[in-house]
């Protein structure tokens, strides 16, 4: 009882991605997956390059799509 007089709802529990607007996720998954082993152990001898050629790989990829899907996906859970 106590507890419920000061309890609130968790509003960010809401959201679940409708993954099937989402076709760009397997892409940046394996984008993810060949540069992430490298970058987070340093196996390179050109990080900033490497980086920013995994930035470039996961643009290509679909990242900017996947975002502005997901900021409209939040904006249709949540209202703007």
């Amino acid at each position: 009882a106590e507890y419920d007089e000061i309890a609130i709802e968790y509003p960010y529990g809401q959201f679940v991605p409708n993954k099937d607007n989402l076709p760009q996720l397997e892409n940046l998954s394996a984008v993810a997956n060949q540069y992430m082993p490298q970058i987070a152990f340093g196996k390179t001898d050109d990080p900033e390059g490497l980086v920013a050629e995994f930035r470039q790989a996961l643009k290509d990829a679909g990242y900017e799509d996947a975002i502005a899907e997901v900021e409209k996906q939040l904006a249709e859970t949540y209202g703007e």
